[in-house]
């Protein structure tokens, strides 16, 4: 699964998308849940298991400006490809996770892949409520 942010400041992961892969989990499957730290720069390359879930924030990228929008996408990509997933869900299918699911299909475009978004999260809705950058 790609968050489209840590479990702090904002609620998606810890709310949303970990009870979701916890009842996956509880099910039988195997979830881990990718996500950037550039909200919560402290959980950069920490790995934790919350109720049989695997959550790797990837690290803070190294390049500036919009380059490092490329580096954490690409950091989400290789993560998920080190999980080898039988199917990707991309939470809030922009920013950082959305380019990754994009690259990952690229990649393996017959891997099934759920997009999943709970707003409007294009013009017209959250893109003109909130300072989001282009990319």
């Amino acid at each position: 699964m790609f968050a489209p942010f840590g479990m702090w400041p904002k609620a998606t992961l810890s709310q949303r998308i970990l009870p979701l892969a916890v009842a996956l989990t509880r099910r039988g499957w195997s979830c881990t849940i990718v996500a950037p730290a550039y909200l919560h720069p402290a959980d950069a390359g920490r790995v934790e298991v919350l109720d049989g879930v695997t959550i790797e924030h990837v690290r803070l990228p190294a390049l500036p400006g919009p380059l490092s929008f490329f580096e954490t996408s690409l950091r989400m990509l290789r993560a998920a490809r080190r999980f080898e997933p039988d199917l990707v869900h991309v939470f809030k299918p922009k920013g950082y996770g959305g380019l990754a699911g994009q690259l990952l299909h690229r990649g393996r475009p017959s891997l099934p892949q759920v997009q999943d978004t709970d707003d409007w999260e294009g013009w017209g809705g959250w893109n003109e409520l909130l300072p989001y950058g282009r990319w």
